[in-house]
């Protein structure tokens, strides 16, 4: 039965946490609740047989990477982490085709909170660098990447060089702040966790597309703790920094 469902991966993220949670059981942590939950998710697949994903035609000179990352702190039975991430291309228009996302255990010991939102960032950003990489070979133009989080410590850190008190955590935060400096992340965004389609990649709740990505009510915000971080010119494009500003894009 789970070999079967697993197959519905493939093309329902909003099943992929519960089939991702399905595929941990053994047979020594087997129990019954585990059944209960995987009739539930088979349950909503069946009254869902016609959600599908739709691929309407972008704009091309607009064309942008949005990617969702989230991390689910000790959720796991054997109280490990689950760590989740969506990467959409988008264009001007809010209008997105899913590229690719994960659901899956940290194969890592997470010892907090910030390690798990570092973790699912890192992991995040290694697929969407790859798809950047090869959409931009494919249509010969410079494609934004904009990483998305609702974690504002983990914005804080790679965005206004706060530190973290996990040594562990160094290199990977490192890492993320060095692809923000050298534009490989052209920028980072802060969006409430309603509005995090990653949420429901790392959480058992059903999450539904509707091919078109969250954006409403955009503008600067001054003090504002929910946005993008700055650069400079103000967009997507090159420019330094303004790492010590409050100023943002209002997500929602």
């Amino acid at each position: 039965m789970r070999a079967a469902f697993t197959w519905l991966a493939h093309s329902r993220p909003d099943l992929y946490c519960a089939i991702n949670r399905a595929a941990q059981v053994t047979t020594s942590t087997f129990r019954e609740e585990h059944v209960k939950v995987l009739n539930k998710a088979i349950k909503h697949a069946n009254a869902t047989k016609t959600l599908s994903h739709m691929y309407a035609p972008l704009e091309k000179e607009t064309l942008h990477l949005c990617v969702y990352a989230d991390s689910s702190f000790a959720s796991n039975d054997d109280l490990s982490s689950q760590l989740g991430y969506i990467v959409l291309l988008c264009d001007g228009h809010s209008r997105c085709h899913v590229m690719t996302y994960s659901s899956r255990k940290s194969r890592r010991v997470v010892k907090s909170i910030m390690a798990g939102e570092v973790y699912a960032l890192a992991d995040a950003f290694d697929a969407a660098f790859i798809i950047k990489h090869d959409l931009e070979r494919i249509y010969d133009q410079h494609l934004p990447l904009v990483m998305l989080k609702d974690s504002k410590q983990m914005f804080d850190v790679i965005t206004r060089a706060s530190h973290t008190t996990e040594k562990r955590l160094m290199i990977d935060v490192a890492a993320a702040r060095e692809a923000y400096k050298r534009y490989e992340i052209s920028n980072v965004g802060l969006v409430r966790s309603e509005l995090n389609p990653a949420d429901g990649l790392t959480e058992l709740q059903v999450f539904c597309g509707t091919g078109s990505y969250s954006s409403h009510g955009h503008g600067r915000q001054s003090g504002g703790t929910v946005g993008h971080s700055e650069r400079d010119d103000g967009g997507l494009g090159d420019g330094d920094h303004d790492d010590g500003g409050t100023d943002g894009w209002a997500l929602g």
